[in-house]
């Protein structure tokens, strides 16, 4: 019986999080549209300095070359030591 009772919703908060945990590595973001842009500019607002945009040559390409090193692709995370996919 007590197996059907759910576990309790644990819900996090920003005092939870560590802002400096992702400073000093790469991070690749694969997709710069409605929802890549917006995680790589809190990511850079965090203080991320290194971020790659893997980006296929779509509407959103142009403005992820000029906002970020940024790839054609998805190869550009390889050199990532984080991957974040947000097509």
């Amino acid at each position: 019986m007590s197996s059907d009772i759910p576990a309790p919703l644990r819900i996090f908060a920003e005092k939870d999080a560590d802002p400096q945990a992702l400073v000093g590595e790469r991070i690749g973001v694969l997709g710069c549209g409605n929802l890549g842009r917006p995680f790589a500019l809190n990511l850079r607002d965090s203080g991320v300095q290194d971020i790659v945009i893997g980006n296929f040559q779509d509407a959103y390409a142009d403005q992820a070359r000029a906002e970020y090193t940024s790839t054609p692709d998805h190869r550009g995370s390889y050199r990532c030591e984080t991957d974040l996919q947000v097509y």
